[in-house]
């Protein structure tokens, strides 16, 4: 049996395309975490797409707003792409067509609000309340899924 993914390129199409994957991937990451005892409006979710110049091998991970309509958000997912491409390569490729290679969620649930530090022995404070021992907020339950459309050949022995 062989399975065949191509990536999809970054146009309204693949953007439908990814937005379905995403919305499978968060439906199994939502009721994984809701199995660990999060209640369903206590869990947060975000979505990730993972570009890439066509041709080339490296992906960077990029937000997926879908709030946006689909050029909005293919725009800001193109101006996040560049900014990081060109922070860690310095050099841009506008020549080239961008592709997502993968999609990837997660899911949070948990009781530790965003912005919220902790001493070291575990009293609550705010990120500018004085010199605490701070550790970034650990979130107890946590799902990811990731699906990726980069080609891969998987065969069985017959």
């Amino acid at each position: 049996m062989a399975d065949n993914y191509s990536p999809l390129r970054l146009n309204e199409a693949g953007l439908q395309a990814a937005h379905q994957r995403v919305v499978a991937l968060m439906s199994e990451a939502r009721h994984e975490v809701a199995a660990q005892g999060v209640a369903p409006a206590a869990i947060e979710t975000r979505a990730h797409v993972h570009v890439r110049y066509q041709g080339t091998d490296t992906a960077l991970v990029v937000a997926l707003n879908e709030q946006l309509a689909p050029r909005d958000a293919i725009a800001a997912i193109r101006v996040e792409f560049e900014a990081g491409y060109r922070q860690r390569f310095a050099f841009l490729m506008p020549d080239r067509a961008l592709v997502i290679e993968a999609v990837s969620v997660e899911a949070v649930g948990g009781s530790e609000q965003a912005g919220e530090a902790r001493s070291s022995d575990g009293a609550r404070g705010r990120e500018d309340a004085g010199p605490l021992h701070r550790r970034r907020p650990c979130l107890p339950w946590c799902s990811s899924r990731m699906r990726s459309f980069a080609s891969r050949r998987r065969t069985r022995a017959g």
